[in-house]
C-alpha cells in the first residue's frame, strides 16, 4: 500500500461520523468559535464550520450568514462564555448561542513519516440561552487529525473534534426537554392511532413520541418536547396532519379528540354566493352566507384556504340566493374541487333573521357532509382534478387558466452561467377569465432552489408563452457526475375573481453530468475555457515570465512559450473514441486536464485556450469532423502576414475578423511549436473551404452567450518548474526566424534567376515582389532603387508609389511617405484605393494631422472598408522603445478613429463607438506593421 493510500485510510478511520438527531428543536441557533493554531489566532474556524454542518444535519435551524456576522460585530467569544449577553442581542437575533474556543496543537510522532503531520484539537463551548443569558450546558471535546501539511492536519483535527462536540450538544438539547402526556378520544383503529403518533412526531420541537395506550375510548401518548403544553396544543391544532382536534390542555397534558374530517386532510375554499334575479338584498348578504358555512366547516376540523385547491382532495363551498320581498331563497352547495356534489340544502329565510337562519342551514349542510365523509373518500378518488378544470356541477368551479403546452430542454451544468440570462423552455397558457398577479415558480429538487418569475395580468381569452428560467445550484452540480433524469417542478399561481389559484406540473428532463457537452451547440464549449481559475492564472503567468524581454514584443513569443511550457509538464494526448456523428461529448475543465496530466483533442485545446486567455491572448477553437484544435491570436492584421509566415504569406494562417491567427495542433504538446503549427495549418487547409464541416468558435464572442464558470475546485498550488523553459523558447523563436529568412532569401534568388517575362505587366509584378522581399531582409536601399526604376518607367504605378511610401514610413520619413501616398491615391484603381488610403491615414496620424487622418478614414468607410478599420481599431501589438513617429498608443489610435467619425458628422459602426473606453493594451503600436504592401 502506498503512503498516500495509507494516510487516506487512517484519516477515514480517525474521522468520527456525525450523529443525526430525531428532529429539530424549533429554536434558532448560532455558533461562534475562536480557533488558534499553535497559539496563533486563525481568521476562520474549521471546527465552527463542521459544527454548523452537524447542527444542520440534525435539522436545527441556524441564523443566516448576515445575522451571524452582525452578532460577531456586537459581541465576542470571551464575553459570551463569561455569561454576559449584550443588551443589543435579543431573541430576534437568535434563541441559543454556542460559543467557545478551539485550540490546535501539533503532536510529535516517531511512527509517521516526516511528510505526514499529526495535530490535536481541544474544543470547549457553552450553550447559552439568549433571553435569560443562562448557560444551559458546558461541553468539551477532543479530536486528532493527520495530513500532508500543517493546514490539512489541523483542519482534520478540528473537524473530528467538532463532530464529537455536535453529538454531545444534541444529547444536551434532548436532556433539557420535558415529557408531556397526550390523551386522544375516539381513535377508531390502530392505523389511525399510528397516524396520530406520526403527525405529532413531525411537529417542530417534539423529539420523541411514545404510545402508552391505543383504544376506542381514550388513547394515551407521551411526547418529549422542547415546547410547553400550550405550545404543543397550538402546534397540534395548526399541523392538522395528526387528524385530531385539541379540546383542552394543562401544564403537563394535552387533550384531543379524533376527527374524521380533519383526518381526511381536507381544506375548503369559500366562494362568494351569487345573487339570482333582479331584486337586490342588503350588501352584507353574500359575506354573511359564506361566513356561516365557513364557521361550521372549521368547527368540523376542515381548514379554510384562500387558494383554489390544487387537487381533488379538497372542498369548494358556494351557493346562490334570490330576494323575494322580505324573504330570501338560498341554495347551499359543497362540492369537491373537481366538481362532484357532496352535500346541498335549500332554505327560506326571513331577511330580519337571516343570520340565525343561515347558521342553522349551514349546520344542516355540514351534518350531511360529515355523514358523506364518514362513508369514505370515494367521491374524490372517482373524480380526480384535471389541469385546466373538468366539466363540473358549477361552471364557476373550473380553473380559468389552462396549460396547453410545456417544453423544457435538457440541462447542462456547464451552462449554469448561461441559464442566468436566458430561458430553458416555455409554457403556453390560455385563460377564459381575467387573471392578476400571475407567477411562475420553478425548482429542481436537490439541484435548484425555487425561482419565481412574475408576469402580471392576463385578460379573458389571452394566450401567452411564459419563459421558464432556471438557476442551478453551483455546489450541487459541481459534484454531479452522471446523466440523470430529473423532474422540473413548475408551479403557476394567480388571482381570479377573488380567489388565489395554483397549478403544479412536472416536466421530465435529463440533467447531464458537469463535464457533458452537446455538439448541437458547439459554441457552448467556451463555457469550459476558464482563464479565471486560479490554477490556470498562476500557470500562465509563470510561463509568460519566462519569455526573454527582447522577445516579449514578438507576436510569436508568448504563444511559443505557452505551448512549450504546457508540453514540459508531461501532459499527454489520449485518443477520443467518440464517433463523428455523436452529439454528446465528455469535456474536461482545464484544471482537470492538469491534474490528470492528459486528455483528448478538445481537452488539450481548451487547456491551451484558457492559459492563453488568462494572459490576454485571444483564441479561437476550430472544429473539423471529429476533431478540435486551437488558433492563437497575433493581434496583426491581414496585411502583416509577411511578418509571420513564409514567402507565400498567409497559407499557414487563419484569417478571422481581419486579424491573423496561428492554428496549433494541441495534440502535439511535448513537441515543438513549429511542428504543432504545421500540423494545425494542414488540418485547417484541408477543411477551411468546407463550410458545412468546419466551424470557427471565437472564445470571447462565445462567452457572451456561454460565460465561463468552473465547476471544479481549484487544486492546491502545483509546483511548476519552468527554469529550463526560457532557453527552449528563445531557441525555437530563433529557429523560426532563421527558417523565415532562409525562405525569403530563397525566394529572392528565385526572383533574381527567373527570366524576364515577355509582358511588361508580368515583369513589373516580378520587380515589385523582388523589392518587397529585399525590404524584408534589410536591403532597403536596393528595394528603393528598384521601385524608383519602376516609377521612371511609369510615374503612375500606384503599387510602386505605395510600397516606396511604406519604405519611407518605416525609416521615419513621414513627410515623403505622405507625398507618395497622395500620388498613389490619385492613380489608384478600385482594387488598390482602400489599402493605399489606410496607409495615408496612418502616415497622417503619425504626423499629427488628425484632419487628414479623418478624411482618409471616412473615405475608406464610404468605400466599404469596415473590416479593415476594425482590424486597425483593435490592434494591440506593443513596440519596444520610446514613442516616435511610427509608434502610437493603442488608446490614441482608438480615440483618433472615433474623433474622425464624429467630425465627419456620421454615426459610424457601433463597434467603433464602443472603443473609446477600453484598450487591448497600454503599450505603443509599431504602425508599420499595419501598412498595406502591394507587391503583386
Amino acid at each position: 500500500m502506498s503512503l498516500e493510500r495509507l494516510v487516506a485510510f487512517v484519516l477515514a478511520l480517525a474521522m468520527p461520523k456525525p450523529a443525526v438527531a430525531a428532529d429539530s428543536s424549533g429554536l434558532r441557533f448560532v455558533a461562534i468559535l475562536d480557533e488558534s493554531l499553535d497559539g496563533a489566532k486563525r481568521s476562520s474556524s474549521s471546527a465552527e464550520a463542521e459544527l454548523m454542518r452537524v447542527m444542520l444535519a440534525a435539522k436545527l435551524e441556524l441564523v443566516d450568514e448576515k445575522q451571524s456576522r452582525e452578532l460577531r460585530r456586537v459581541t465576542d467569544v470571551g464575553t459570551l462564555i463569561s455569561g454576559v449577553v449584550p443588551e443589543v442581542v435579543t431573541t430576534l437575533d437568535a434563541d441559543r448561542i454556542v460559543a467557545g474556543v478551539c485550540r490546535l496543537s501539533r503532536i510529535t510522532s516517531d511512527i509517521l513519516p516526516s511528510t505526514v503531520l499529526r495535530y490535536s484539537a481541544a474544543v470547549e463551548v457553552r450553550l447559552i440561552a439568549v433571553d435569560s443569558a443562562r448557560i444551559l450546558a458546558s461541553l468539551r471535546a477532543q479530536g486528532e487529525g493527520i495530513g500532508h501539511d500543517r493546514e490539512q492536519a489541523a483542519a482534520n483535527a478540528a473537524r473530528a473534534a467538532a463532530v464529537v462536540l455536535g453529538k454531545e450538544l444534541l444529547e444536551a438539547l434532548k436532556q433539557g426537554s420535558g415529557r408531556l402526556e397526550i390523551q386522544v378520544t375516539g381513535v377508531p383503529d390502530a392505523a389511525s392511532g399510528e397516524r396520530v403518533v406520526a403527525g405529532i412526531g413531525r411537529i417542530e420541537g417534539v423529539w420523541d413520541v411514545r404510545v402508552l395506550q391505543i383504544s376506542r375510548g381514550v388513547s394515551k401518548l407521551s411526547a418529549a418536547a422542547s415546547i410547553d403544553a400550550r405550545g404543543l396544543a397550538l402546534a397540534i391544532d395548526e399541523s392538522r396532519s395528526s387528524g385530531v382536534v385539541v379540546t383542552g390542555y394543562s401544564d403537563r397534558m394535552v387533550k384531543a379528540e379524533w376527527s374524521a374530517a380533519r383526518a381526511s386532510g381536507l381544506s375548503f375554499v369559500a366562494k362568494p354566493f351569487r345573487r339570482v334575479g333582479e331584486e337586490s338584498g342588503p350588501p352584507w348578504v353574500e359575506a354573511a352566507l359564506s361566513s356561516a358555512v365557513a364557521v361550521e366547516l372549521s368547527a368540523l376540523g376542515i381548514a379554510p384556504s384562500d387558494r383554489f385547491p390544487e387537487s381533488g382532495w379538497a372542498l369548494v363551498t358556494e351557493g346562490s340566493y334570490r330576494v323575494r320581498s322580505t324573504e330570501l331563497e338560498i341554495d347551499f352547495l359543497v362540492a369537491t374541487s373537481a366538481g362532484v356534489r357532496l352535500a346541498s340544502t335549500h332554505a327560506r329565510c326571513e331577511a330580519a333573521s337571516l343570520s340565525a337562519c343561515a347558521r342553522a342551514s349551514s349546520k344542516e349542510l355540514v351534518k350531511s357532509l360529515e355523514a358523506r365523509l364518514s362513508a369514505g373518500l370515494e367521491p374524490f378518488a372517482a373524480a380526480p382534478l384535471v389541469l385546466g378544470g373538468p366539466a363540473s356541477v358549477s361552471e364557476s368551479l373550473a380553473r380559468p387558466l389552462r396549460v396547453l403546452k410545456a417544453d423544457v430542454e435538457n440541462l447542462f451544468p456547464s451552462r449554469l452561467a448561461a441559464y442566468m440570462s436566458r430561458s430553458v423552455g416555455s409554457l403556453e397558457v390560455s385563460t377564459s377569465k381575467g387573471l392578476r398577479d400571475l407567477t411562475l415558480t420553478v425548482r429542481i429538487p436537490k439541484f435548484m432552489k425555487s425561482l419565481t418569475t412574475r408576469f402580471g395580468a392576463m385578460a379573458p381569452g389571452d394566450r401567452r408563452e411564459l419563459p421558464v428560467a432556471v438557476v442551478l445550484d453551483r455546489d450541487s452540480v459541481s459534484t454531479h457526475e452522471e446523466n440523470l433524469p430529473v423532474i422540473v417542478a413548475i408551479e403557476l399561481e394567480y388571482d381570479s375573481e377573488g380567489l388565489r389559484f395554483r397549478h403544479t406540473l412536472g416536466v421530465s428532463v435529463v440533467l447531464y453530468a458537469k463535464n457533458a457537452l452537446s455538439w448541437t451547440e458547439p459554441d457552448s464549449i467556451a463555457a469550459f475555457v476558464t482563464p479565471q481559475a486560479s490554477t490556470i492564472q498562476e500557470l500562465a503567468r509563470r510561463i509568460a515570465r519566462e519569455v526573454a524581454s527582447t522577445r516579449r514584443t514578438d507576436p510569436l513569443g508568448t504563444p511559443v512559450a505557452l505551448f512549450r511550457g504546457l508540453g514540459s509538464l508531461g501532459i499527454g494526448y489520449t485518443a477520443d473514441p467518440r464517433n463523428e456523428s455523436d452529439t454528446l461529448d465528455y469535456l474536461q475543465y482545464p484544471e482537470q486536464t492538469l491534474s490528470r496530466n492528459g486528455g483528448d483533442c478538445d481537452d488539450l485545446a481548451v487547456l491551451y485556450s484558457a492559459a492563453a486567455e488568462a494572459i490576454g491572448l485571444r483564441t479561437l477553437l476550430l472544429t473539423t469532423p471529429g476533431h478540435v484544435f486551437v488558433a492563437v491570436g497575433t493581434g496583426l492584421p491581414v496585411q502583416a502576414a509577411h511578418l509571420l509566415d513564409l514567402p507565400n504569406s498567409g497559407e499557414r494562417l487563419v484569417v478571422h475578423d481581419g486579424l491573423l491567427w496561428i492554428p496549433l495542433e494541441t495534440t502535439r504538446l511535448g513537441q515543438s511549436f513549429s511542428l504543432a503549427w504545421l500540423a494545425g495549418s494542414d488540418e485547417w487547409a484541408r477543411w477551411k473551404d468546407a463550410d458545412d464541416k468546419v466551424r470557427i468558435i471565437d472564445v470571447r464572442k462565445s462567452w457572451t452567450r456561454y460565460p465561463a464558470l468552473s465547476l471544479v475546485e481549484s487544486s492546491s498550488a502545483r509546483a511548476f518548474d519552468f527554469t529550463a523553459l526560457a532557453p527552449l523558447v528563445t531557441q525555437e523563436l530563433d529557429g523560426i526566424d532563421e527558417r523565415r529568412s532562409e525562405a525569403v532569401s530563397a525566394e529572392l534568388g528565385r526572383l533574381e534567376s527567373s527570366s524576364k517575362g515577355s509582358e511588361s505587366r508580368t515583369e513589373r509584378s516580378r520587380l515589385r515582389r523582388k523589392a518587397f522581399f529585399q525590404a524584408r531582409v534589410g536591403l532597403a536601399q536596393k528595394a528603393e532603387s528598384l521601385l524608383r526604376e519602376l516609377l521612371e518607367a511609369d510615374a503612375g504605378d500606384e503599387a510602386a508609389l505605395n510600397d516606396l511610401g511604406n519604405l519611407k514610413f518605416v525609416r521615419g520619413e513621414i513627410a515623403e511617405a505622405r507625398q507618395l501616398y497622395g500620388r498613389a491615391v490619385a492613380h489608384a484603381s478600385k482594387a488598390t484605393v482602400i489599402p493605399i488610403r489606410l496607409n495615408a491615414a496612418l502616415a497622417a496620424l503619425a504626423d499629427d494631422d488628425e484632419r487628414e487622418f479623418g478624411k482618409q478614414i471616412t473615405a475608406c468607410l464610404d468605400a466599404g472598408a469596415e473590416s479593415e478599420i476594425l482590424a486597425l481599431a483593435t490592434a494591440g501589438v506593443p513596440s519596444p522603445g520610446d514613442r516616435g513617429a511610427r509608434d502610437l498608443g493603442v488608446r490614441d489610435l482608438s480615440v483618433a478613429l472615433i474623433t474622425a467619425i464624429e467630425r465627419s458628422g456620421r454615426a459610424g459602426p457601433s463597434w467603433l463607438r464602443d472603443l473609446g473606453t477600453t484598450s487591448s493594451n497600454s503599450g505603443a503600436l509599431a504602425l508599420d506593421r499595419y501598412l498595406h504592401w502591394i507587391a503583386e
